[in-house]
């Protein structure tokens, strides 16, 4: 039996090489030129254009050699008669194709040799019209899709069987080269309005073989017309497989993409990229290791190596953008930033980032950036790609937010414009909060900065915990050390209506007031330790609606502190002057009211602060009052109760002003920027006369009525 196989394969092999022998004898393929168009025809519906030789070759020991001429496929009539204005006749020109092949090493060894693979001056033409109908759709024929036919198995056994046998019947390849030169490829999208063109488009690939390496050159120059952007690619790798293994590495790979043009910030950039990629199709494994990628002054390094390739992916990175300047940057681009108040910012940044991740969640271990001194160290995690929910927390060391400000120009030019009130309106009247974003958003968050300064406002040990979920958003708390004291903010925004609701509460505990404001507004206005404490509640979307519905209530506490445009005592003096003729008083009397004590609670309804109950105390008076403040209209009304304490005399500069032990109404309104202050002296004074004119005439009757009854009615009158 074994012998008769022998002679049938020997015979097989002789039957072949007859063939092969006998074909390029006694036919010639020239001769069936014209049918082998007709069936491109009828089958595609374009016509092929065989202007050149059809050459088949023969040469021991058992070799093949093929050979197209000048060759071209035109594009089909239906899409001639659709589309207008085609630049060229053909969807593909070609001046020659060329391969060789060694069929014995097949039969004997199950090996495939190939030579040389040539395609020389290809010009392809891809066309999509505004119909979208593209040029190149129907050149598959009328395709067929393979199903299952009923009652098929397929399990696992079978697909590895199958896979087995696929296996061992593959043959060993190689390759002596493929060549493709001198080609171009045209692609005009009419229905994006997009024309790209690569001209010189070159592939380079050595000896292609199992096991061996395999040097590859891609290169091209290209040009988007409608982009305006041009310029040259090339990709250069060393590649080796091993079919057996299911293995493909590429090492020693560089891409570079120089690219030019208008739109190009700074008209003009070279890109490049270079790595090791090894793929492991039996493993399911991709490794990316010595990743390099540059851009501009951006150099990023890192590796990715990821498992499970094809099912329940899973992956490893580290990536490390090295430390670049910023401010060099926006220069390259042609980016003009603002200049900012401090010359070191923006001069250095560079980041770490170690992750894992699935094909629906990525975990950041570690996330580190540095911006100048600002050390930003901190986690993340996003689970759920498709709805996804964020995890975040951050640690600072220092951050000055000064220093990035806008530096204003000193000197500056005095202009006579009017301020834009239609800006400044319709900036009051936009909506502020991004409800879209925000509804869906699920995050879970914690910032920590050790030290932080905001327009010259100085906090310490900050933390801020931030949550979202179900269109609510939580920022609660936010609490620091502030000014010798302590703050705490809790606030509530929900989102699930169109609306916007927002409930917000928060307590100051001995806050120094004259040091917060002197770092806020360079002056002391007020100065005290504060205890403050309010819950405030609105709807809204723009800054006035937020104002307009604001409702709440809350209670403040000051001891030992000063307000100095609370002018209580010299407008008292200046008042009193006035009624005696005399002159104002100086400017070195006191312009400010101090105190030992200031206290009292405060409701607000639709934006409106109404306060009952305010007390002060100082060594030289005490004050009670109420009034409004009206946030809508920018509008302030009080009215205060001054009472003068036996104390006074301690007052070195009262001159002849000696109120003790009276009342004086007080009152205090206007328009933020336009605060008037008043001393009701006359009225005081006038009641003041009353009083002692009513106890004159008292003492005139009583004397009256005891000289002429002898004081028998003494005591009987009385007022």
């Amino acid at each position: 039996m074994a012998k008769f196989l022998k002679w049938l394969l020997a015979l097989i092999i002789i039957l072949i090489v007859v063939l092969i022998v006998a074909v390029p004898i006694f036919i010639n393929p020239n001769d069936y030129k014209q049918q082998i168009e007709q069936q491109m025809l009828s089958q595609t519906g374009h016509k092929l254009n065989i202007a050149g030789d059809i050459n088949i070759a023969f040469s021991l020991p058992l070799s093949l050699s093929f050979e197209l001429g000048k060759t071209t496929l035109e594009h089909a009539a239906w899409f001639k008669e659709n589309t207008k204005d085609l630049e060229k006749p053909n969807l593909l020109a070609v001046n020659k194709i060329s391969l060789k092949a060694s069929l014995m090493p097949l039969i004997q060894e199950n090996k495939l040799n190939i030579g040389e693979v040539i395609l020389d001056g290809a010009d392809l033409y891809l066309v999509k019209n505004k119909k979208g109908q593209s040029n190149w759709e129907t050149l598959s024929g009328a395709a067929t899709v393979n199903k299952e036919k009923p009652g098929t198995t397929n399990n696992k056994q079978t697909d590895v069987k199958a896979k087995s046998a696929d296996k061992k019947s593959l043959p060993e390849i190689y390759i002596a080269g493929v060549k493709i030169i001198n080609t171009q490829l045209n692609y005009d999208d009419r229905m994006a309005s997009l024309q790209t063109r690569l001209d010189d488009f070159a592939i380079i690939i050595s000896e292609i073989a199992s096991k061996k390496p395999i040097n590859i050159s891609i290169k091209t120059k290209f040009n988007a017309v409608t982009q305006k952007i041009n310029g040259d690619f090339s990709l250069d790798a060393v590649s080796m497989f091993d079919l057996d293994a299911g293995v493909v590495n590429l090492s020693q790979t560089q891409l570079i993409l120089n690219t030019q043009g208008d739109v190009i910030p700074g008209g003009r950039n070279v890109t490049s990229l270079s790595g090791v990629i090894d793929l492991n199709i039996n493993k399911q494994t991709l490794n990316l290791t010595k990743v390099k990628f540059n851009t501009y002054d951006i150099s990023l390094i890192g590796d990715l190596n990821i498992e499970q390739l094809f099912n329940d992916l899973k992956y490893v990175g580290k990536f490390k953008i090295e430390q670049f300047s910023p401010q060099t940057l926006s220069q390259n681009l042609a980016i003009s930033l603002p200049e900012m108040k401090s010359p070191d910012a923006l001069q250095k940044l560079s980041m770490d980032i170690v992750f894992t991740g699935t094909a629906t969640s990525i975990n950041f271990s570690s996330l580190n950036t540095y911006l100048d001194d600002i050390i930003f160290k901190g986690q993340a995690q996003i689970k759920n790609f498709s709805s996804p929910s964020y995890q975040a927390k951050l640690d600072i060391n220092e951050l000055d937010l000064d220093k990035y400000g806008i530096k204003t120009i000193e000197n500056a030019p005095i202009t006579t414009t009017q301020p834009d009130t239609k800006s400044t309106e319709a900036s009051r009247t936009t909506a502020i909060i991004p409800i879209e974003i925000l509804r869906p958003l699920k995050l879970q968050s914690e910032l920590t900065i050790a030290k932080m300064k905001i327009a010259d406002i100085k906090m310490e040990n900050v933390l801020m915990t931030i949550t979202a979920n179900n269109g609510v958003v939580k920022l609660s708390p936010i609490q620091s050390d502030f000014y010798q004291g302590k703050l705490k903010v809790d606030t509530v925004l929900d989102v699930k209506n169109p609306m916007p609701k927002i409930n917000f509460t928060q307590d100051f505990k001995g806050i120094d007031l004259g040091q917060l404001l002197q770092d806020a507004t360079k002056t002391q206005e007020f100065t005290g330790k504060a205890n403050i404490v309010s819950s405030i509640n609105t709807v809204g979307n723009t800054f006035d609606d937020l104002i307009k519905n604001a409702n709440g209530k809350g209670t403040f506490h000051v001891n030992d502190g000063n307000i100095k445009r609370l002018e209580i005592l010299h407008t008292i003096r200046k008042a009193q002057n006035l009624l005696k003729g005399q002159q104002q008083a100086t400017q070195l009397q006191e312009k400010n009211t101090a105190f030992t004590e200031l206290k009292g609670t405060y409701l607000v309804n639709k934006g409106v602060i109404s306060n009952n109950d305010l007390y002060t105390k100082t060594p030289l008076m005490m004050v009670k009052g109420k009034g409004i403040v009206d946030l809508p209209k920018e509008y302030l009304d009080y009215t205060l109760n001054v009472t003068l304490l036996n104390t006074l005399n301690i007052d070195k500069n009262s001159e002849s002003t000696n109120f003790k032990g009276t009342d004086i109404p007080y009152t205090i309104k206007g328009k933020f920027d336009e605060l008037s202050q008043k001393a009701d002296i006359k009225s005081m004074i006038e009641d003041k006369a009353k009083e002692k004119l009513k106890e004159k005439a008292k003492e005139e009757l009583n004397k009256v009525l005891d000289d002429k009854l002898g004081g028998k009615l003494k005591g009987l009158l009385k007022f």
